[in-house]
């Protein structure tokens, strides 16, 4: 009995080893298959069926753990269509190439080429991309959800935008998504609203946040408050914040029958400031060939693992571009020609951020003095600063009134 105990504990201790060795093994530090080479040309460029104006971007590859945009200056860029029309771009600013294609020349079915010479003589060309067809965008709608992301500032509750794609069979089903958010913040003191209804030409005076003067007031050392005079606060109550989403989002419907998709996931916008009062996206979405829609997926994956699109550097081999006379050269970069459809949504309530607020009290302005003589003076004496009104808190931000502190501008978008 004792020997069979002892094998039993051997063969315990045989699993346990076992396991901790498997263990050890298996959690090495994970590095990315990305690889790159410096000072490769680098050429991302588009035409789009429905902007004004096209951009042609051409630079050279850093590392990557230094990237950083190196202009290509002074090329020779030009598009040409299989029409044999020629277009000129002209650089802008280093490394930048915009030109503009009349309406007429992006028909649907239209193929285009780029072409592009370096000052060192070397010629670049792609291949040719066809603009395809494309409905218009079905519905945008907003649902609840609770994220689960590897980037911890994703993760929570918030509203997924999602959009139902219905198209006939004979349009390609390769997309890209690209959202442009707008939202409105507003100062904390919601009782600067209260207080202004049916008062015009008021004078609401709050402290400078970072500014207090030691002064001696009938012997004592009290803080006096340096002013800030608003004229109509209520103009610095409203802000708007406008920007593109850094996302790449892509669906496709290429395996599916009815070439239809319900509740595509698109932009996720967690619950805090943007959804606050309301909220806004332009959803813009560009109908893609299969082979630049597979470079955007590889795309996709890179600027998951650098950290965003304006961080990455590209370094997948998959491009249509080469170098006419060096079929060899590794050429990063894609130049992917669209149509473009766009809708808009709001969100508006149930609102599902936090709205602070600050406090106030109501003061007369013969309350606060400077000193002179035996006594002081008052600060102000003119009876139109009267009353003022100042926060409780002595160390409450200028963003309890001005909303521009918190970001964002006042002026009042045009769709808004």
């Amino acid at each position: 009995m004792r020997l069979k105990h002892r094998l039993n504990q051997g063969f315990l201790a045989l699993i346990v080893l076992s396991m901790i060795i498997i263990t050890t093994q298996c959690i090495e530090e994970y590095n990315p298959s990305i690889s790159t080479k410096d000072n490769l040309i680098v050429v991302n460029g588009s035409i789009i069926r429905g902007n004004e104006q096209q951009t042609i971007l051409v630079s050279r590859s850093t590392s990557i753990n230094n990237p950083g945009f190196i202009a290509v200056e002074g090329c020779n860029v030009v598009v040409t269509d299989d029409r044999d029309n020629i277009f000129q771009f002209e650089e802008e600013i280093p490394g930048r190439y915009t030109g503009k294609i009349d309406l007429e020349y992006l028909e649907i079915g239209a193929k285009f080429k780029l072409s592009i010479v370096t000052p060192d003589k070397q010629l670049y060309e792609s291949a040719h991309e066809e603009i395809y067809d494309s409905p218009s965008i079905d519905s945008l709608y907003f649902v609840q959800e609770t994220n689960y992301s590897d980037q911890p500032h994703m993760n929570g509750d918030g509203l997924r935008l999602n959009v139902d794609v219905h198209a006939k069979e004979e349009f390609i089903g390769y997309y890209r998504w690209k959202m442009h958010e707008t939202f409105e913040t507003r100062s904390s003191n919601t009782q600067i609203e209260k207080m202004l209804v049916g008062v015009k030409d008021t004078f609401i005076t709050i402290y400078k946040y970072d500014t207090m003067n030691l002064e001696y007031v009938r012997d004592k050392a009290v803080p006096i408050p340096e002013f800030v005079d608003f004229n109509t606060p209520d103009t610095f109550h409203i802000c708007y914040h406008d920007s593109e989403v850094e996302e790449v989002s892509l669906s496709n419907t290429s395996n599916i029958v009815t070439n239809s998709r319900k509740r595509v996931p698109l932009q996720f916008i967690p619950n805090g400031p943007k959804l606050s009062f309301r909220y806004s996206c332009l959803v813009s979405r560009y109908t893609l060939s299969e082979e630049a829609y597979n470079y955007w997926l590889n795309k996709e994956a890179e600027i998951k693992e650098s950290g965003g699109l304006y961080y990455s550097q590209p370094c997948q081999n998959l491009s249509n571009i080469k170098n006419i006379n060096d079929d060899q050269e590794t050429v990063l970069g894609y130049f992917w020609v669209s149509a473009l459809k766009q809708k808009r949504v709001f969100f508006e309530g149930p609102y599902l951020g936090k709205v602070g607020f600050c406090s106030t009290d109501p003061f007369n302005i013969e309350d606060f003095y400077i000193p002179a003589g035996k006594f002081g003076e008052f600060r102000w004496n003119d009876s139109t600063y009267s009353p003022v009104y100042v926060t409780r808190d002595r160390t409450s931000p200028p963003s309890c009134y001005d909303c521009r502190f918190s970001g964002g501008t006042l002026n009042r978008p045009d769709f808004w």
